[in-house]
């Protein structure tokens, strides 16, 4: 019989691996993760576990990342160093605001695939095309990347950072948010009292929360001041 995984299991497994794989087997982080991933992804085959959904579409992405024809793609990406597993790549067709992975000979583009989690469980994945860096999700659920970032800046009323897009978010260390649906930017930032964002969406902020309560304080990262000076 098999079973079904959620996303903690599978990151609890592959963190475990990959740990070992460095640690007592010497290999560097990036082949430790490679290997990891490999093969908590043939086990599951083997052993008849079967992941939820959009999960096991996470999973496969995550280990085309690591396919040698890709590598010089990660590194033209700046994503050789990122430590956080729960990303990759696939190639995607559009569909009015989703998207899909394609499928055989269908025509795609190769897109960045990101989790949209909410309350540490995956509820939907963002593709973010390397072509235009367009963003769209999977089931047409999340509005942002790291709705739980949000809610602990507005249960402790500390500052939100939010990213362009979902690469620049996996490159800060996932640590903030990105919106995708700027429709519905004001419903999930209501209630941060402080914003800071780069100067490219800072009026698109600034536009999304003037009916939030309380109105959010716009400010730029010290770092983007300290590159612009």
């Amino acid at each position: 019989m098999s079973r079904t995984l959620t996303v903690d299991d599978w990151q609890v497994s592959y963190d475990e691996r990959a740990a070992i794989l460095e640690y007592e087997a010497g290999l560097p982080r990036e082949e430790a993760e490679k290997q990891a991933l490999i093969e908590i992804y043939d086990q599951s085959i083997l052993c008849g576990v079967q992941y939820p959904g959009i999960l096991t579409e996470l999973v496969c992405a995550s280990r085309q990342r690591f396919d040698s024809q890709l590598a010089s793609t990660v590194d033209e990406l700046g994503l050789n160093d990122v430590r956080a597993p729960l990303w990759g790549l696939d190639v995607v067709m559009a569909e009015r605001d989703t998207y899909c992975p394609a499928l055989g000979d269908e025509p795609g583009r190769m897109a960045f695939i990101a989790p949209a989690t909410e309350e540490g469980s995956l509820v939907d994945l963002i593709a973010q095309s390397l072509a235009s860096g367009k963003m769209l999700s999977r089931l047409g659920m999340a509005s942002v990347i790291g709705a739980d970032e949000i809610e602990i800046s507005r249960a402790h009323d500390l500052p939100l950072l939010i990213f362009v897009n979902a690469m620049s978010w996996l490159r800060g260390g996932c640590r903030g948010a990105v919106i995708v649906n700027w429709q519905e930017a004001g419903r999930s930032l209501d209630g941060v009292s402080i914003i800071l964002c780069p100067t490219s969406i800072a009026a698109h902020i600034y536009k999304a929360t003037r009916k939030c309560w309380p109105v959010p304080k716009i400010g730029v990262p010290e770092s983007e001041v300290r590159h612009a000076a």
